[in-house]
């Protein structure tokens, strides 16, 4: 029942092709409401309550599998000796049923995001961001014993079964709820039922570059690369419990991204993102399973060394802009590639790594009301950004549906000395080519005679 939902906040600058202007301070707060956190998209793109995922199916060949637990395994093993070369429909094996395991699990995730940037020079700016993730999750698992036939086997069998195998069979058709949950902790994991946890996610860092030119009177054009390094500062899965969620996904991260912007008459916008990001290798603790069950035992943990794939993120982005207000749609592609795991324990590590090949398709809406165009023209005293958005997957893939989002963002400016600095320093170079101007072209009274 393993968890990781990716939350990370995104902290970059305002526009995605500027730079802070020098001597500039850019401060943000982001709250980001998750609507769905407890489903999950599997492996062809359908959307399923996580509990359900965690179904299963006590049948002879899930038991066989290991799907539950090793006694169960075990005792699916012995009768199927008495099956000898037969598999059909009709074999011990494949006969033996005791019941259904269903999840049950709901979860509420929310995310705050507290960004800070400067402008170093005109066309280069420093910025990071921290999120605070809240998360609570309330896993269950439910029996349900109707239809179990472990009596009848053992009735058929006879005097022929050997009495390991007789006192299997009771313990099987005994089967209850409590009994679920006493094997769940023979594994020694912590018990199932409500966690909680909240905290600081994974730091970001960056520098952005930008630069606009005037391809006309009527079109602008924007450049801005940027890379980024995140930190795994957030808490990490643990492997002794089953219902935690990590903060993030367990390693450094080297990002870098180009943003580029199409304005018409600086109220039309057309924007291409285009961001790769290398994931790096990290040592981490996780229970090695022997083949694909579940359920592992504790004395299989050990650290493995995961070597995770890379992300990349593709989008197209328009806006329309008028006084004080923006309206915007992003449409984007982001896909994370395969993990792969391994150790010194033996073991199957293709199982740590099934499933963690991602994809979404998403759209992203927004409404900017924002007042930094007045406070630049001296008609507003104070310069601002107020952003609410909401993001919906469209198509998604081995996805928990964190992708489902209301956001509200603020964003503000504080100057400091050396933006006055240079301020001063521009009005003197300014008076200083007025002078000479002035002195290479005099009015006529001026003119000596």
């Amino acid at each position: 029942m393993y968890l990781c939902l990716f939350f990370l906040t995104e902290s970059h600058v305002l526009y995605a092709q500027d730079v802070l202007p020098q001597g500039v301070i850019f401060y943000q707060y982001l709250y980001r409401h998750l609507t769905s956190p407890a489903y999950k998209y599997d492996e062809t793109g359908t959307r399923k309550p996580i509990g359900e995922m965690f179904s299963r199916v006590l049948s002879g060949p899930e038991l066989l599998n290991g799907n539950g637990g090793s006694l169960m395994q075990t005792l699916a093993q012995e009768i199927k000796k008495y099956d000898g070369a037969d598999n059909g429909p009709n074999s011990l094996s494949n006969k033996l049923y005791l019941g259904t395991i269903t999840g049950d699990i709901k979860g509420k995730m929310t995310g705050q995001g507290i960004g800070f940037g400067i402008g170093i020079t005109d066309h280069l700016s420093i910025f990071v961001g921290v999120p605070i993730v809240s998360v609570s999750v309330d896993a269950n698992l439910v029996y349900n014993g109707e239809g179990n036939n472990a009596a009848q086997i053992k009735e058929e069998l006879g005097d022929i079964a050997f009495d390991e195998l007789k006192d299997g069979l009771n313990q099987a058709a005994g089967l209850n709820q409590a009994k679920i949950e006493e094997q769940i902790a023979s594994y020694e994991y912590a018990p199932l039922g409500k966690w909680q946890k909240s905290g600081i996610g994974h730091v970001v860092t960056g520098v952005r570059m930008g630069w606009i030119r005037e391809l006309s009177r009527a079109w602008s054009y924007g450049f801005g690369p940027a890379v980024s390094l995140t930190f795994p500062t957030g808490y990490k899965k643990n492997p002794d419990i089953l219902q935690d969620v990590g903060f993030g996904e367990p390693y450094y991260s080297l990002g870098t991204n180009i943003d580029q912007k199409f304005s018409l008459l600086k109220r039309f916008h057309v924007g291409v993102h285009t961001g790769y990001v290398l994931n790096l290798s990290n040592s981490i603790e996780r229970r090695v399973p022997e083949g694909a069950e579940q359920l592992v035992p504790a004395s299989r943990k050990s650290a493995v060394k995961i070597t995770p794939g890379d992300d990349t993120d593709v989008a197209l982005s328009l806006k329309f802009t008028v006084p004080f207000f923006e309206i915007g749609i992003r449409s984007g592609i982001k896909r994370h590639y395969n993990d792969t795991y391994n150790g010194s324990l033996d073991g199957n590590y293709r199982t740590l790594g099934k499933g963690s090949d991602k994809e979404v398709f998403y759209n992203h809406l927004s409404l900017s009301f924002e007042t930094l165009s007045a406070f630049m023209a001296k008609k507003f005293s104070f310069p601002f950004l107020l952003t609410f958005a909401a993001r919906v997957p469209m198509k998604s893939r081995n996805m928990v549906d964190t992708e489902r989002y209301y956001e509200l963002n603020f964003s503000s400016f504080l100057p400091t000395p050396w933006m006055e600095e240079k301020k001063k320093d521009a009005e003197d170079v300014k008076d200083k080519e007025h002078k000479q101007r002035k002195k290479k072209h005099p009015k006529k009274a001026d003119r000596p005679f």
